[in-house]
């Protein structure tokens, strides 16, 4: 004990922050350190008069020894400091916390790697067992406390469920030493140990998706539990150690995943068809690859239909047994330059060059006297493509009011003539044929036909595996499709993707596609030709090609057809949903439409405000798709109509609500102003039949705005320019008839004959008063028209916007930067949108959300 007080004699002073006082000495007999005994029981350490190896008072009346163990720790680091320290801890503890519990297997497998270390794997127990981790948030309150981490570093489980709850526990110096004595939780990881797991990670390789690894190089006890440590008696099987697959599984499995093996078949006709894992072919392909019965050749499978697999008397009849009556070539050539000027531009459902090449070799003129195997088009994928590119013909006759022009119903009548007997048959050009009688059925008017015929092809599409990347998938370790059939395979899928959510929207019905059930990459920008409209258009004369920007358009149009997707799934579910998850579903859905938009290359930018010179009908429309994604997300928000005397027509407004109003009606008038602008540059006539469901939408939140709002004028103009737009494609798609009587019948106001001498044509606009130019007044390229403000005006004359008066008093102190009680300022990315009215709203209806 001698020894041990020697060693820290030296420590005793009278004052921490000054030298040992004699006068001190002489009067008391006292270290500034108190003995451990003392330190334990907090209590007085003094000691008796005599040398410095007597122990204390405390000690000689309890009769234990004075020591002297114990850590020195006099004045601790700034509390600044340490609530940095503290601060940092807590972040990097939870974002730790929050890796340990994630479900992902890729993440559970990379900690199972980590975990391979000692000193990893001890400080990532500590992790979960601490208030962030898995384990820990279960013993913790919601709101984690220091008393939570003080817990977690004491190991205090089982004192805390002893101890006084009312009694905090005291971070004291004792804590501290306790704390610093225990070297097991303290070791300092060092730059070499580091390098040394980074360069374990190196040796495992890429994550694999698969949670199983391999533990059988280290002890048992180093092996990852899922529930701690197990009792040797519990009786419960050590899952872990009985079961292990081997470490190149997952990795297989990947890789099996990427080139098909044992995913694919081939029917009788040698068309390649899709099984997922779910069917276990894949099992049987690894339990015998050298089957004696030939089914599986290569990791493909040889599954033929039934009356073949097994035989049958009664054979099905072949596609080229069917016999219909095909145009001349000089017709087919003429149908086909007329679809790959029209169609294709907008829904490139095949590849433009394969199949020019297939239809120039299979006319072409023999070269030798060698009989050479020509390649042969699909009877039915031909007259699909009559049929559709029939419509944009040449109209000689205009048809009389109420019927229908019958262009291309030769050509449609025929193709389901080969349809009924070849729809058994699943191919890619029978699912290109399906999706273009689909898309022009829908044209027509013919919804049911239109909704049938998609959905088979959609179905078959999958059957196909168009829904799968191809571009890796091997046979005899050859890759089955090249490039140009792999980009050939991904239009399809898309333009099915396409006609899915066009169908959707049109019709008010879920989407069949979700971005789960797929992983085909997008198509690739392979060609960029430009646009000229067909020598058989008037349009055409003195005509400067443009640049066409098809594909590049296509793969924009596709990624924005998931958002799309995702929009029709999450804002308008079949079941009822909160109104707050749709919100904040609104939310992310609004950030990833921005991030797309301003993602889009500088070629395929477009402002109908500011462009000096209009683009090709390709980017035009990728726009107008772009406000209708827009417009159909903020429609389920927009407030409720309460006409006059109704009970909660008094209910203020939703500010909210009232956001998303303007919002779609911002969206509804641009895709007005471009639709118009196209129209003025490149006429309507032969537009595409996806521009019907276009203007259908924005006439329906234009009529909604008048009968909200009956003096927006701009509104009334918008809508005639719809109607105006809906006439000129009523003849070709005699959908856009059905839509111009359904918006027609819904609104008075658009009979009226002031309305009637509005431009509709044209993009000319009257010079804005002076009023409008301090807010009031609406011009057509706002982002958001700034009507929160109007008043509605009595009498049965012709609505007038109202101008002057306390509103506009408002809006132009708000322009000069003065405070008004009652205007708030507004965050929305969309420009134009500036301040709205709190709890204010116009004489004689009311918005309600």
């Amino acid at each position: 004990m001698s020894k041990e007080r020697q060693s820290h004699s030296a420590e005793h002073s009278d004052d921490e922050h000054g030298g040992p006082s004699p006068a001190a000495d002489s009067s008391r007999k006292r270290s500034s350190r108190a003995c451990d005994q003392c330190r334990k029981t907090k209590s007085k350490c003094e000691r008796f008069d005599g040398p410095d190896t007597e122990p204390c008072k405390s000690c000689s009346l309890a009769g234990v020894a004075c020591t002297f163990l114990g850590p020195s720790f006099k004045r601790g680091p700034p509390k600044g400091y340490i609530h940095a320290i503290e601060q940092r801890w807590h972040q990097v503890e939870s974002i730790l916390g929050a890796i340990l519990g994630s479900p992902d297997p890729q993440v559970q497998a990379l900690i199972d790697n980590i975990k391979t270390d000692d000193l990893a794997r001890d400080i990532l127990n500590r992790v979960d067992a601490g208030p962030f981790g898995p384990t820990g948030r279960l013993n913790h309150s919601v709101a984690v406390t220091k008393e939570d981490f003080f817990a977690s570093i004491m190991n205090s489980a089982e004192v805390a469920q002893t101890r006084d709850p009312s009694r905090p526990r005291r971070q004291s110096r004792m804590s501290r030493e306790i704390v610093s004595s225990n070297n097991s939780s303290l070791v300092s990881p060092t730059l070499e140990w580091q390098d040394r797991l980074s360069n374990h990670f190196a040796r495992i390789g890429p994550v694999s998706r698969d949670r199983s690894v391999d533990m059988s190089g280290l002890p048992y006890s180093q092996r990852r539990r899922l529930d701690g440590e197990r009792p040797s008696g519990s009786g419960q099987p050590d899952w872990d150690r009985m079961y292990r697959l081997d470490k190149q599984s997952s990795d297989t499995e990947e890789e099996e995943a990427t080139n098909g093996l044992g995913q694919l078949s081939l029917d009788e006709n040698k068309e390649l068809r899709y099984h997922g894992f779910s069917s276990g072919l894949h099992l049987l392909t690894k339990a015998n690859p050298q089957r004696p019965d030939r089914r599986n050749s290569g990791g493909i499978w040889n599954l033929p239909m039934a009356r073949v697999w097994p035989p049958a008397a009664n054979q099905f009849i072949p596609e080229d047994s069917v016999d219909v009556e095909m145009p001349p070539v000089a017709v087919q050539r003429h149908l086909l330059e007329l679809y790959f000027t029209y169609v294709h531009i907008q829904l490139p459902t095949v590849h433009k060059t394969l199949f020019w090449t297939e239809f120039e070799a299979m006319h072409a003129l023999p070269q030798s006297s060698q009989r050479t195997e020509r390649p042969v088009i699909s009877k039915l994928l031909l007259l699909a493509m009559f049929a559709t590119a029939a419509r944009y013909d040449r109209c000689d006759e205009e048809p009389q009011p109420g019927t229908i022009w019958e262009a291309g119903l030769d050509y449609m009548v025929r193709a389901r003539e080969v349809l009924n007997r070849v729809y058994h048959y699943c191919r890619p050009t029978t699912c290109q044929a399906l999706i273009l009688l689909g898309m022009r059925e829908f044209g027509i008017g013919q919804m049911e036909h239109g909704w049938l015929y998609t959905g088979m092809g959609l179905r078959m599409a999958i059957d196909l595996g168009l829904h799968r990347d191809a571009s890796h998938w091997k046979r005899d370790g050859r890759e089955i499709f090249t490039p140009m059939e792999v980009q050939a395979r991904r239009q399809l899928w898309w333009a099915c993707q396409k006609a899915d959510k066009y169908s959707a929207v049109y019709m008010g019905r879920p989407p069949q596609l979700s971005e789960a059930t797929y992983d085909t990459p997008l198509p690739e920008v392979d060609s960029d030709e430009p646009w000229a409209p067909h020598p058989s258009d008037p349009l055409s004369v003195d005509f400067t090609p443009v640049p066409g920007h098809v594909m590049a358009c296509y793969r924009e149009a596709s990624a924005q057809m998931v958002i799309f997707g995702e929009i029709l799934e999450r804002i308008y579910p079949v079941r009822p949903t909160a109104q707050a998850v749709k919100r904040a579903a609104l939310s992310d859905l609004e950030a990833r439409l921005d991030r797309w938009y301003t993602g889009l290359p500088d070629n395929l930018m477009f402002d109908v405000a500011s462009a000096r010179f209009m683009p090709s009908p390709s980017v035009m429309m990728l726009h107008v798709k772009y406000w209708n994604c827009v417009l159909v997300l903020h429609r389920a928000f927009i407030p409720k109509w309460r006409p006059e005397g109704h009970p909660r027509a008094g209910v203020p407004q939703d500010t909210f609500a009232l956001k998303s109003f303007d919002i779609c009606q911002s969206a509804a008038t641009h895709m007005t102003n471009i639709i118009a602008a196209y129209q003025s540059t490149y006429t309507l006539s032969r537009a595409s039949m996806l521009v019907v469901q276009h203007l259908f939408a924005a006439g329906i939140m234009h009529v909604v705005t008048l009968t909200m709002r009956p003096s927006n004028v701009q509104t009334s103009i918008a809508l005639q320019r719809v109607l105006g737009a809906l006439k000129e494609m009523s003849v070709r798609w005699p959908a856009g008839q059905r839509a111009w009587e359904l918006i027609s019948g819904a609104h008075t106001h658009v009979s009226d004959p002031t309305f009637q001498s509005m431009p509709v044509n044209g993009m000319q606009r009257q010079k804005r008063p002076a009023d409008d130019a301090f807010g009031l007044g609406e011009k057509v390229s706002d982002v958001l028209q700034q009507e929160a403000f109007e008043e509605r005006t009595g009498g049965g004359g012709t609505p007038q916007p109202v101008r002057g008066g306390p509103a506009s008093d408002r809006v132009l102190a708000h322009m000069l930067g003065l405070d008004i009680p009652g205007i708030e300022p507004s965050t929305s990315y969309l420009p134009g949108y500036q301040w709205w009215p709190r709890g204010q709203a116009p004489n004689g209806y009311a918005l309600t959300a």
